[in-house]
């Protein structure tokens, strides 16, 4: 099988899930001119879109990271909301693929090994050791490393875009997402949310696969 990605998605799909992956991962690193200045690229993103709907989510996104980043109330309620969700030890949804593939719900399984080893693949290294590879905005930053490379024509990218898709982040994102959107209680943390659950369908739907 060859993967096809279309150049549309891949740059779309960079971006988007660049901003996601900082987003879920570190958005204490992101100062409020960031998040604005993120907004910018909703014409790109609109190429994962399936549906109107799907776009609609994807322009409150936008609005959204314009108004925490320009309102700083705004900006002080959403980095409130990601300490008590995000970064609290007893998080109430965990963030890490080895708990959801993992029949026990375990952390630092053989999945957390492999994901680690697929960076590796690439170059990647984690700046803290002790941290599991597999945190969900870790995942989704390495899928917009995948999709700026295939969008340059790397076949090595692209085929490993696909492959690290089927492995790992499209067979849990999608659950874990879910569980967010069940959790979060502010606007901008539920569009985030909203619009990650988008990226996650439209990424999924735009693999197309020629039998070789």
């Amino acid at each position: 099988m060859q993967a096809m990605l279309q150049t549309g998605v891949s740059l779309g799909g960079t971006s988007l899930f660049s901003c996601l992956g900082m987003l879920l991962y570190r958005f204490q690193g992101m100062n409020a001119a960031a998040l604005a200045a993120h907004s910018a690229s909703l014409p790109q993103w609109e190429a994962l879109c399936a549906s109107e709907a799907d776009k609609a989510t994807l322009r409150a996104f936008a609005q959204m990271l314009h108004t925490a980043g320009t309102n700083e109330e705004e900006y002080k309620t959403a980095t409130a909301e990601y300490a008590g969700v995000f970064q609290n030890p007893t998080a109430p949804v965990p963030l890490w693929e080895s708990f959801w593939v993992s029949s026990e719900h375990l952390y630092f399984t053989q999945e957390t090994h492999e994901v680690l080893q697929w960076y590796r693949t690439f170059g990647l290294e984690l700046v803290a050791q002790n941290e599991p590879a597999d945190h969900i905005g870790l995942e989704m930053l390495f899928v917009a490393i995948l999709l700026q490379g295939a969008a340059k024509g790397s076949p090595q990218h692209g085929e490993a875009m696909v492959l690290f898709w089927q492995e790992h982040i499209g067979v849990w994102a999608g659950p874990c997402l879910e569980a967010l959107q069940k959790t979060v209680e502010t606007a901008f943390w539920q569009a985030v949310v909203a619009a990650g659950q988008v990226a996650v369908k439209g990424m999924t739907h735009s693999m197309q696969f020629d039998e070789k």
